[in-house]
């Protein structure tokens, strides 16, 4: 059986819910744009971690979660 869906969804991550009022499509993220949320995080969590303000660092899933 072959594989309906295309390759541009390979780039993507997908949610559990759907996207907003749409009954038929789940909600979707750039790997990409996830990528570079999850750095600009990093760098901001390391930033606060140095200065005092953040005690731990935050795991890469709370960073991936947050980053959707």
């Amino acid at each position: 059986m072959a594989n309906d869906k295309s390759w541009v969804w390979d780039h993507f991550e997908w949610g559990d819910q759907k996207a907003g009022n749409n009954k038929t499509h789940f909600q979707a993220w750039c790997n990409y744009c996830i990528t570079n949320v999850i750095k600009k995080l990093c760098q901001e969590d390391k930033s606060a971690k140095s200065k005092g303000i953040l005690d731990v660092l935050r795991t890469e899933a709370a960073l991936r979660r947050e980053g959707q």
